[in-house]
């Protein structure tokens, strides 16, 4: 009775899950720099939408006009891409998990027909 299992799956999972961590660091940077990016938009947006409404812009126009504001327009980008960087880093890290999950599921199968 030999319970080694396959080394294969075995260093995949080391890989996988050294990979799971890596990711998971990354995802803290990221989560750092989206709020960063959502900062700098709001605050840009907010100081815009009182200058228009100085200017004597209508209040009901303001948030539409804003959009088009391209000091506005280039921060709301910014926080755009971020939040996709963000979503696909924590979407990638679900697929690893996944891929962990098969491979325990994997390991399982082996050891249960060594026994």
């Amino acid at each position: 009775m030999n319970n080694v299992g396959n080394p294969e799956l075995i260093q995949q999972m080391f890989e996988l899950s050294n990979r799971c961590n890596d990711l998971i660091r990354e995802m803290a940077k990221q989560g750092d720099m989206l709020a960063q990016a959502e900062y700098r938009y709001r605050m840009q947006k907010t100081k815009t939408a009182y200058r228009l409404k100085d200017e004597g812009m209508p209040t009901t126009m303001i948030q539409q006009v804003l959009k088009g504001v391209p000091e506005v327009a280039l921060l709301m980008r910014e926080r755009d891409i971020a939040k996709a960087r963000y979503d696909a880093t924590k979407e990638t890290i679900n697929i690893l998990k996944l891929q962990m999950r098969m491979n325990d599921n994997q390991i399982s199968r082996e050891w249960g027909r060594n026994e």
